[in-house]
């Protein structure tokens, strides 16, 4: 199905830059900034323009800037930093109204793509913090989305990993992740991880070794290229969702 979400032009943001006239060069850089995260999003280099959208911001805050760096971590699937983009704009009272329905729309695609995780923390030192995939939650007692897939949530203390757990998430799906300074013994590895020993498989024959695998993987290779070849004639216009772009106007 084609996504009809824009990236956002320069006219929605010129209004929130009046404000920073007194400061020509700021606003210039600012413009050639955005325009630079327009052509890197067309080009589907969604990562550096998040990391350009990123720079825009440091600049001048602006919910169309936020709109433009969320679409992008969509792209990448880093839902939490999208979503928390998301929210911003959403509690922003000048945000204008085709622009809240834009963000209200990235959010649904994030629900129809993914799940939530709803962290609880225990027994944390002060001033820990809880991260998914690397990105430091505001508030952990509130739902996390997060793209389908495998997720790694941590606590950190003073930039240090103090415990984790390893969660995979279905679409749809709510996981409960549970966090403490002896999760996954700070590891990642979770209650339930297998610990290979070096002598639990002593003797047995590699399964590359019958000739069962080799076939098995060979219908797989074949379902693969396949969904790969239709996702591409379905979505093949404008990055994985088929999203149209604006210009900068």
């Amino acid at each position: 199905m084609r996504r009809h979400l824009l990236l956002l032009s320069m006219s929605l943001l010129v209004p929130q830059l009046a404000s920073a006239q007194e400061d020509p060069e700021s606003v210039q850089r600012a413009r050639e900034l955005f325009g630079e995260g327009v052509d890197q999003h067309e080009r589907r280099r969604y990562r550096e323009a998040a990391d350009t959208f990123r720079a825009v911001l440091a600049i001048r805050s602006s919910a169309a800037v936020r709109y433009n760096l969320a679409l992008n971590l969509f792209e990448l699937g880093q839902y939490p930093e999208a979503d928390a983009q998301v929210q911003l704009i959403l509690a922003d009272s000048q945000t204008p109204p085709p622009l809240r329905d834009s963000a209200v729309e990235l959010r649904t695609h994030m629900d129809e793509r993914g799940g939530q995780l709803q962290i609880a923390v225990a027994d944390a030192p002060e001033g820990a913090e809880v991260r998914v995939d690397g990105y430091a939650v505001d508030d952990p007692s509130q739902p996390v989305r997060v793209n389908h897939g495998t997720h790694q949530v941590t606590l950190a203390h003073d930039d240090e990993e103090v415990g984790s757990e390893v969660v995979s998430v279905d679409v749809g799906e709510t996981q409960t992740v549970v966090l403490s300074p002896e999760s996954g013994g700070g590891a990642g590895s979770g209650d339930g991880a297998v610990v290979f020993d070096g002598q639990s498989f002593e003797g047995a024959e590699p399964v590359s070794s019958d000739w069962r695998f080799w076939v098995a993987l060979g219908v797989v290779a074949v379902v693969v290229v396949g969904i790969v070849i239709g996702t591409v004639l379905d979505d093949d216009d404008s990055g994985m969702t088929g999203m149209p772009l604006l210009s900068w106007d």
